[in-house]
C-alpha cells in the first residue's frame, strides 16, 4: 500500500525530487483520475499531498512523523 505524507504546498516538487533520488516512487498530489494510475502498492511508494491548516503542529523541536518515517 502506498504511504501518504504531507508537505507544504510550495515544497511538494522538491520533496518529491529528493525522495526520487533516494529510490522512492513518488506521486505528487495526484487528482482523482490520476491517483489510481500513479499510486501502486509497494514498500517504496509515497503519495505526497499538501499540508492542511487543521493538521497538528509538531511539538517543540520534534520533526513531524512523516519526516521521521522517511528517515
Amino acid at each position: 500500500m502506498a504511504r501518504t505524507f504531507s508537505a507544504p504546498a510550495d515544497t511538494l516538487e522538491s520533496v518529491g525530487d529528493t525522495l526520487r533520488l533516494r529510490g522512492w516512487e513518488i506521486a505528487v498530489d495526484p487528482g482523482k483520475k490520476e491517483g489510481p494510475k500513479l499510486a501502486r502498492p509497494g514498500d517504496k511508494m509515497v503519495v505526497l499531498r499538501p499540508t492542511h491548516s487543521k493538521q497538528p503542529a509538531p511539538i517543540r523541536r520534534q520533526a513531524k512523523s512523516e519526516i521521521e518515517m522517511l528517515n
